[in-house]
């Protein structure tokens, strides 16, 4: 049955109406609830329209904020997502293995139930600021602005400071409230470690939590400086985390919070690039083939290898050295209309939605293990190959590069200016890393090493954790492909790798034979598609 007392009435179809307080100055809304309930319909990609409450309407249970959908009315913005979650079918969002649902429900449990707490005491101690341009002083003059300073502030503020005495945290000394806060954002800080998201590479309905109260303790003012230096000095991820949200999902935010409107119109993803796209097939949008490697970028490499290790059906396409994700990354796929980049978040994504979970599953204590070799590879291996290019790209714009796809002043553009912005660019990448002040025979000691763990874990087993490929493998060949295949800033690489570690040599030639039996055809054609599949 419809609701009877409904905001909208003139509803649309499967259309969220979202009722809360109106925007403020700091940050879209003083709500941590409403915040979550909206960013939570960002990542969902459900299509809404904000309704301001006028601090008057509310739902039929007295809460805000509140939804209407297909006429009825939803209260508590954990029932609101679980039933977005449920009418919308974003099930994905709520995917977990059974130990990490539990883990999960335990953390929402501690931001929604604990840390909450501490936004609400300190609300409870001093909310003035919410009438000032950085609440909401600028939507409210004249008698209006008097009566919400001097009436309706004071009243938000003693009711909130007897709901957190109710709870009990609003009984605890300034002190003890801090060491608390300290304790939740450390849990969360470990939890988070250095993933992009909470539980891994794909957000979660849990990250639209956190991000939520976590955010109200960074942009709005909190009873103790203690705070905001604790997230600075010990759990910076925590800031990284919130940026990445604010950035990925709320780019709107400072339009937002100086003009107060709304319903601003989240900017549109870039333009596809592969406009006559068919269903269901995935378009590889990378730089184009060169003459030693089909990819110079071993994360183009580590994904297409995934591709065809997943039997993913999929078609390249050049970026012509312009074509880029919104993020900026090279290289991204083109799915159903949308773009996904970052490799890792691209491979959870088809693992999901496609094809290729088998690729990750592993015993719990292998996807441990899996998860530091991940980190070796992609985050401490993988520069080594960057330091390289940064020291000399030349070989770039030769035969064994991009040489034979230029000629005249094409080709002396990419030699003599592309291919020194390109050393420029990976110089000052490199610049601040771990490796910076080694001298070349360090780096070279630091390298051996990596490649020593490597082959340890290989053994004579054919694949790094058994007789079948996992991610991994596709990982450590992107990496291991570019190190061996392409020109470094030292021979003593290659040739440590051919006398010292030879199950490495019968791991590339293995992965090359099984999934690249095209890679001798792509560097003479420099074809972007190959029938690989005999």
């Amino acid at each position: 049955m419809p609701s009877t007392n409904l905001i909208k009435r003139d509803w649309e179809k499967d259309h969220v109406y979202l009722i809360q307080f109106p925007r403020a100055g700091l940050i879209p809304t003083p709500s941590p609830y409403a915040f979550k309930v909206e960013t939570f319909l960002r990542i969902a990609d459900i299509p809404y329209t904000n309704i301001n409450n006028e601090f008057s309407k509310m739902s039929a249970r007295k809460q805000i904020p509140f939804i209407e959908l297909n006429g009825r009315q939803h209260a508590d913005s954990s029932i609101i997502i679980d039933n977005l979650v449920e009418h919308f079918h974003k099930t994905e969002l709520e995917s977990f293995s059974a130990a990490d649902k539990a883990t999960a429900r335990a953390f929402y449990a501690l931001i929604e139930h604990h840390l909450c707490w501490v936004s609400i005491y300190s609300r409870g101690q001093d909310f003035s600021w919410l009438a000032t341009p950085a609440g909401f002083g600028r939507q409210l003059t004249g008698i209006k602005g008097f009566a919400f300073k001097n009436i309706l502030v004071k009243k938000f503020a003693s009711t909130v400071r007897k709901r957190a005495e109710a709870q009990g945290m609003g009984t605890f000394q300034k002190e003890e409230i801090v060491d608390q806060t300290k304790k939740d954002l450390d849990a969360l800080s470990t939890q988070l470690g250095d993933k992009k998201y909470l539980f891994g590479n794909s957000i979660k309905t849990i990250d639209a939590t956190a991000f939520a109260h976590l955010a109200q303790l960074i942009y709005t003012p909190q009873f103790s400086p203690e705070i905001k230096t604790h997230l600075e000095e010990k759990t910076p991820n925590l800031l990284v985390y919130v940026k990445h949200i604010r950035d990925d999902y709320w780019p709107d935010w400072e339009e937002t919070t100086e003009t107060m409107n709304m319903n601003t119109k989240m900017p549109k993803g870039p333009k596809l690039v592969k406009k006559d796209w068919e269903q269901d097939k995935v378009y590889l949008i990378q730089f184009p083939r060169t003459g030693c490697i089909p990819s110079p970028s071993p994360y183009s490499l580590k994904l297409e290898t995934w591709l065809r290790m997943a039997g993913i059906e999929y078609e390249n396409v050049s970026n012509e050295f312009k074509h880029m994700s919104k993020r900026g990354q090279q290289p991204f796929i083109e799915l159903n209309g949308e773009q996904v980049s970052d490799t890792s978040i691209i491979i959870d994504t088809l693992a999901t939605k496609v094809q290729g979970s088998e690729l990750n599953e592993l015993s719990t204590k292998d996807k441990s293990i899996e998860r530091a070799f991940y980190t070796l590879i992609e985050h401490h291996l993988t520069w080594m190959g960057f330091y390289s290019r940064s020291q000399t790209f030349k070989w770039i714009g030769t035969d064994a590069g991009y040489g034979r796809s230029f000629s005249g002043i094409k080709a002396f553009f990419l030699k003599k200016v592309v291919v020194p912005r390109f050393e420029r660019k990976l110089k000052a990448k490199c610049a601040g890393q771990w490796f910076e002040r080694l001298t070349n025979e360090e780096k070279i000691s630091e390298l051996k090493k990596d490649i020593n763990a490597v082959c340890v874990l290989l053994a004579d087993k054919p694949f790094l954790f058994g007789d079948e490929p996992k991610t991994i493998d596709a990982t450590l060949f992107g990496h291991l492909a570019e190190i061996f295949y392409t020109p470094q800033f030292t021979g003593e690489i290659k040739k440590y790798i051919e006398t010292t570690t030879p199950n490495l040599i019968a791991y590339l030639n293995r992965i090359k034979e099984r999934f690249w039996p095209d890679w001798d055809e792509i560097g003479q054609t420099l074809k972007m598609d190959t029938k690989w599949k005999q």
